[in-house]
This record gives structure tokens, C-alpha cells and sequence, in this order.
């Protein structure tokens, strides 16, 4: 635990100085595609936000939960990071069981928490596929309807060197995978103990089950 806590601050601290100049050059704009109508409060988590969206002719609908630092300003575009949770856990994994929020607030970041189930960040299923995250592959639905979400109706992730992800365990996998899948939305990554090579984890039934 004390070694994955380092290596939380550590990708934070790289994260902020891999970012820092540009953001201090830069003026601060209040972006025209914030389309969000709800209560945004800085300093807190706007938690079980609704993520609606359409897949195949059917309709569909997923959660997230946004903590905005203690200095947002509304519709300021802000440093990001999508932090993805373990197999089987849910979007409150890292507010629950870490100090994220505090980071956040010393590094003005915006943290996005997905509740993403049991995906492993498969961006198609096959004929052998038996675990499904839904109807939709969980890496498509990441990169496709997520990310343009937030994009579209908080001014978020549309900067890439200002974009982190990382994830713990499956979530590792997560974040190593979406940047490889969509490498235009992200400028920092790491994982934590992430399965991420299925040639070399033959017996993993997680990978298995999608692959």
C-alpha cells in the first residue's frame, strides 16, 4: 500500500510538472462548449452523474462522479485525470479508500472516477467472449461516448498534455489500454498493478473471458 501511495504521488508531481509551463503561459478562458445546467460546487465531488447515450439502436446509461478542486472556476478548462478502479469495485474506489481529493485541491485537478464494473477496457467482444461489460465494449464506451461527454458538456479531457489516466489493477489495464487505443486524449499515464500482457498470463480468467 505505501509503495502504490508513492507511486500516486509520484505520477502526480510528474504529471503537474510536465504541465505546469504551458499552463502558466497560457490565458485562462471560460470554454464555450460548457453545456452542464446542474449545481457544480468547487471543492466537492458531483457524485452518480447520469452518462446517456445510444448503442446499436438502444439506449443506454452509465455513472461517473467529477471531483473539481477547491480554485475551479466554471467552465475553466483544468488539468484532468481519469482514475480507474479495480475489478469488480466501483467509481467511489478512489474517494473512498484514498486522499485523492486533497491532491487534487494542492494540484488543481479535476479527478473523473467512471464506474466501469467489470470491464477490462475491451474495445470489441468475440464468439468465445463470455463476460460482457455491456452492450457496448467497455474500452469503445470510454473513448467514444465518455470522453466527447465530458468534452461537450464540462470543457474536460480536450487538452491533451493537461489529460492523465491511471487505474489500479484491472483499472491499470485500463489506463495502459485506452491510451494505447485513443492516444490523442492523453499526455500522462500509469498503472498500479495492472494485468496487462494475456501471453504471459495464460491462466488469467478475467482476460480470458473477453479475449
Amino acid at each position: 500500500m505505501k509503495i502504490k501511495i508513492f507511486a500516486l504521488l509520484f505520477f502526480f508531481v510528474l504529471f503537474t510538472n510536465c504541465t505546469a509551463g504551458s499552463e502558466n503561459l497560457a490565458p485562462k478562458k471560460t470554454s464555450a462548449s460548457f453545456t452542464y445546467k446542474g449545481d457544480i460546487a468547487a471543492g466537492t465531488w458531483l457524485r452518480n452523474l447520469n452518462i446517456p447515450y445510444t448503442y446499436e439502436g438502444k439506449e443506454y446509461n452509465e455513472i461517473i462522479q467529477i471531483y473539481f478542486h477547491k480554485n475551479y472556476k466554471l467552465g475553466e478548462k483544468s488539468r484532468v485525470l481519469f482514475a480507474l478502479h479495480g475489478w469488480g469495485a466501483n467509481h467511489l474506489e478512489w474517494s473512498t479508500n484514498s486522499n485523492i481529493s486533497a491532491l487534487a485541491d494542492k494540484y488543481n485537478m479535476v479527478i473523473v472516477c467512471p464506474n466501469m464494473k467489470r470491464s477490462l477496457y475491451e474495445t470489441a467482444y468475440y464468439n468465445e467472449t463470455t463476460n460482457k461489460w455491456s452492450a457496448m465494449p467497455g474500452g469503445k464506451y470510454f473513448g467514444e461516448v465518455l470522453i466527447p461527454y465530458l468534452q461537450k458538456n464540462f470543457a474536460l479531457a480536450s487538452d491533451r498534455e493537461k489529460t492523465g489516466i491511471m487505474g489500479l489493477s484491472t483499472g491499470g489495464r485500463g489506463a495502459i489500454l485506452m491510451t494505447e487505443t485513443y492516444p490523442k486524449y492523453f499526455g500522462a499515464t500509469a498503472g498500479f498493478s495492472g494485468d496487462y500482457d494475456p501471453e504471459n498470463m495464460t491462466s488469467d480468467r478475467l482476460l480470458r473471458s473477453v479475449y
